[in-house]
């Protein structure tokens, strides 16, 4: 145990004996970046240090030898897959840097934002800001962690399960100048303009209101980048088809062929 007798801008000086003083170093009052020692120590206080270094007559003594790190607690305090409230403090372009714990910095990579693939999170925030997330991993010999806040959110499209050209219901949303927004069960597709009618169409709102319920074939679904484009074209361009095709076989005869109906048009 030691006393503290004098504090200076590089550290304090502390009595370990009558008569030996020792130097604690501004660097080893704390694991933290220590700007001023006042805030860590006073004049008379008493407590534990460690000799680390003794040079003839100098003697050198830590405080944060005996301190667990910042990275030890907090292997002491969290764990994978446990929620965390943690601060922005950096953004770049491949994701943010954000502290958990005092100078405990973490990785939010951008792929982690969201499930919503268009969505930018750092967009949203700035540093300073606070975001509830997820502590997905955590590499003890380099110590580094991961952070995610898609994982602490409900992605609607993994639960989806379409095929091309299958027939769904969807429900109009709103409509745009290249076409409409529809919900198909929990997400939103496109319905391009083009593929409203089999007509042209001008403008959406001709055709479709908001709350409309259509039924829509879908022509692309890719759930890993939220992407649904559906139809109302095609299926009753597919309706026409089948009229024609079926109104071709009645007025067929087993043993004509369209040859010699042809040629019974041309007489």
């Amino acid at each position: 145990t030691v006393r503290i007798e004098r504090l200076t801008d590089f550290g304090a000086f502390a009595k370990i004996s009558d008569h030996v003083d020792g130097l604690i170093h501004i660097s080893e009052v704390s694991h933290y970046h220590v700007k001023n020692v006042e805030e860590y120590l006073t004049v008379g206080e008493e407590l534990k240090a460690k000799v680390i270094k003794v040079k003839g007559k100098k003697i050198s003594l830590s405080l944060k030898a005996l301190q667990p790190t910042p990275w030890e607690n907090f292997l002491d305090n969290y764990k994978v897959g446990q929620k965390v409230m943690a601060k922005v403090v950096r953004k770049m372009q491949f994701g943010m840097l954000m502290e958990v714990e005092k100078e405990v910095v973490g990785l939010l990579s951008r792929y982690d934002y969201s499930w919503n693939p268009s969505e930018n999170l750092a967009g949203m925030v700035e540093v300073g800001s606070e975001l509830e997330l997820e502590i997905t991993s955590i590499d003890k010999k380099k110590k580094q962690f991961s952070l995610s806040k898609k994982h602490l959110e409900y992605n609607p499209w993994a639960d989806l399960k379409l095929k091309t050209g299958e027939h769904v219901s969807a429900t109009v949303l709103r409509t745009e100048e290249k076409g409409a927004i529809v919900k198909v069960e929990e997400v939103e597709g496109f319905l391009p303009i083009s593929e409203i009618s089999t007509e042209r169409v001008n403008r959406v709102e001709d055709v479709l209101r908001v709350d409309d319920i259509i039924t829509v074939e879908v022509m692309e679904f890719y759930p890993k980048d939220w992407k649904l484009t559906v139809s109302i074209k095609k299926i009753a361009e597919k309706k026409n088809r089948a009229e024609y095709e079926s109104n071709l076989q009645e007025n067929v005869s087993g043993n004509q062929s369209l040859a010699d109906l042809f040629e019974q048009y041309k007489k």
